[in-house]
């Protein structure tokens, strides 16, 4: 089995290309004017800010440029048909209301990111999440402002307001739509989706721009861009990984041999694959008949721990999200090698699974990985439940494990188009 070090971990950005530079606008007669297009000030009356795109039209694989500008308010209604804006028609601008934009042909509300839905002004409702596009709303490469799309449910793609199967798609098995995890993965929206990506389920290489930097829709739908590749080059790698629905799991429930393989997930949970038209039980897993590897045994860890990991914080510390002791993410834990004991000069180890790993209340010192608290195989209010026994943190905890560039994934528009 192909291995690598436990330290290529990238989380919603990619590894392999970094941000990029900054673009520039461009030096034709359109100046950038400082107007806020969340709160639709510093343009004149009759005026909306929105996002001018000053380029030609991208070729595949790339974003348009543009900048925040104010311009003549459009008259097409929120969630009606439009075109994206183009640099050659209506100077650059969408034709839709103040406060919305133009996203994949329907207008949308422009929202703050960085805000919980429902949470404040500027926020989307709790209906629905705020999406960043590539090349919307992009200064700095970072984007200021997103638009607010149907939230969803991750395992099933469901709509969660009225129910609709993959996200309202037309087909529910060649989707146009798809579940994605929100910058934060604090909520999930229903994003684009095309061909281009079906393929890429469990260890694919995800979809990326052309510096290398993942899209958040970048993977099959029901699959995220999270962890590194198997590599020991050092080259990094984003892959995708699948949702899965966990199940509590340590050595003692599992039993001698796992029989029931408990630590690939809730067998009872709905998912859905792509070919599903609709959520099948088992389908939320990550055994090799789900959404597993088919060569290497992996484990339902819950998110919450993978995301807390990346950002070093304890679980006391953790960010409490709708999907903390509901949601997990498949983990191929034999095919990446961590150092167990503190010295470069012994082999690393492979990590072990959530089914070998003792309960909290049996770790001891010698347990180098902790319990199965310590390790992501308990949902957060359980290891909360649990404060880790073991008399010191270990080894293996103390390697970095997990790295990995800050900032959210945008999501792909124009390369579906």
């Amino acid at each position: 089995m192909k291995t690598a070090v436990l330290g290529v971990f990238c989380l919603a950005v990619a590894c392999g290309g970094g941000s990029g530079p900054p673009k520039l606008l461009d030096s034709g007669t359109e100046v950038p004017v400082a107007c806020d297009p969340i709160a639709q000030t510093g343009c004149a009356t009759g005026q909306k800010c929105t996002w001018i795109i000053t380029d030609a039209d991208p070729t595949a694989g790339t974003d348009p440029v543009g900048h925040n500008g104010c311009a003549l308010a459009g008259t097409t209604a929120l969630g009606a048909a439009c075109h994206d804006a183009t640099a050659s028609v209506n100077g650059g601008a969408d034709t839709c209301l103040a406060g919305d934009l133009c996203i994949s042909g329907k207008c949308k509300v422009i929202c703050d990111p960085q805000l919980t839905s429902g949470s404040a002004a500027g926020a989307c409702d709790v209906d629905h999440a705020c999406a960043a596009y590539a090349g919307v709303f992009d200064t700095g490469n970072t984007a200021s402002a997103g638009v607010c799309e149907p939230g969803c449910d991750p395992l099933t793609q469901r709509l969660l307001v009225g129910g609709a199967e993959q996200c309202g798609a037309a087909s529910a098995t060649q989707p146009d739509v798809a579940c994605t995890p929100s910058s934060s993965f604090t909520s999930f929206l229903c994003a684009p989706s095309a061909p281009d990506v079906y393929a890429l389920t469990e260890r694919a290489a995800a979809m990326t721009d052309a510096q290398g930097n993942v899209y958040s829709n970048g993977c099959s739908p029901g699959y995220v861009a999270l962890f590194g590749a198997d590599n020991d080059s050092g080259a990094m790698t984003t892959i995708c990984s699948g949702l899965c629905a966990p199940r509590k799991v340590d050595a003692q429930l599992a039993g001698s041999g796992n029989p029931d393989r408990i630590n690939e997930g809730d067998k009872t949970a709905l998912g859905k694959l792509l070919t599903d038209p609709a959520p099948v039980a088992g389908h939320a897993t990550c055994g090799a008949d789900s959404k597993g590897s088919a060569t290497d045994p992996e484990d339902c860890l819950y998110l919450w721990e993978v995301l807390a990991e990346f950002s070093g914080a304890s679980p006391s510390e953790a960010l409490r999200t709708p999907y903390s002791d509901t949601l997990g993410v498949c983990f191929a834990f034999g095919s990446y090698l961590v150092d167990d004991d503190g010295n470069s000069a012994t082999p690393r180890v492979p990590f072990p699974s959530c089914a070998t790993l003792p309960a909290p209340e049996l770790v001891t010192a010698a347990d180098k990985f902790g319990s199965a608290a310590d390790r992501g195989c308990y949902s957060l209010t359980d290891t909360l439940a649990h404060p880790d026994a073991s008399t010191a943190r270990t080894a293996a905890r103390r390697a970095p494990r997990f790295r990995g560039a800050y900032g959210p994934a945008p999501l792909a528009r124009h390369i579906f188009d």
